[in-house]
């Protein structure tokens, strides 16, 4: 998907998840989606400078933070798993599980260098929701690009397996993006009115956010027609693998 779809998809996901958390901090919530917008584009290695300045232009210099700091790490991976060299900008890298456990290990480190320096305890809240915040923003990211053609090889580059949906987020005919992201939005909000009153308890209250946010998730899958390819083979030249329904 690009850059907009992830930002406003990730943002609801992230709202429907953290009332609950913090039904009453508003500045934590706060930080917990700037964090998940952060962890949206962090992982869009490929992304081109804009040519004007804009919104974009600070998510591309986001997408910088994995180029710099993690690609580097990715790439001496991928040569030790199976000798292949590959650009620090392709996309393959950063887009698989592996890719965002460094990539969220990296700023949960970076995070935790304050805290050991200035000797914080116990650990500022606001860092806590950040990171979480991060987080959340690259895991969703993975399953809102898996509902796409291009989708994602979630085990690169140990193997090629390939999750991808049917959506061309360029598509303007196809208006599947643009549903989710008014059901998504609609789930925030209704889930924002049940739980304002503080009538219910912050497990029930939890238990309910999350089973909204399953169903945003599911729907969304399910509708983009997501599949597996089963092969796990590298090679540019092997056969066409079978396409698994999920």
């Amino acid at each position: 998907m690009i850059t907009r779809h992830h930002l406003i998809l990730v943002l609801m996901c992230t709202l429907i998840l953290g009332v609950a958390i913090y039904p009453s901090d508003g500045i934590q919530l706060g930080m917990l989606a700037v964090g998940s917008c952060a962890g949206a584009v962090l992982p869009d290695v490929h992304m081109k400078k804009p040519k004007r300045t804009g919104l974009r232009t600070i998510a591309f210099y986001i997408s910088r933070f994995t180029v710099l700091f993690c690609s580097p790490v990715l790439i001496r991976l991928c040569h030790a798993v199976n000798g292949i060299s590959l650009d620090p900008s392709d996309k393959r890298l950063s887009h698989s599980v592996p890719g965002i456990f460094i990539i969220g290990s990296t700023v949960a480190g970076i995070s935790v260098v304050p805290v050991l320096l200035f000797r914080l305890s116990p650990v500022p809240p606001l860092l806590i929701a950040f990171v979480a915040g991060v987080l959340a923003g690259l895991a969703f990211h993975l399953i809102q690009d898996s509902c796409t053609r291009k989708g994602f090889s979630p085990l690169f580059p140990f193997c090629a397996a390939k999750i991808s949906g049917s959506i061309r987020p360029c598509d303007r005919a196809d208006t599947r993006i643009t549903k989710y992201q008014f059901h998504h939005c609609s789930v925030a909000v209704i889930i924002f009115i049940l739980l304002h009153g503080g009538v219910w308890s912050q497990a029930t209250s939890l238990l309910l956010s999350l089973v909204a946010l399953s169903s945003c998730l599911i729907m969304m899958v399910w509708f983009s027609d997501v599949r597996i390819e089963t092969s796990c083979q590298l090679a540019e030249n092997s056969r066409p693998a079978n396409l698994v329904p999920l």
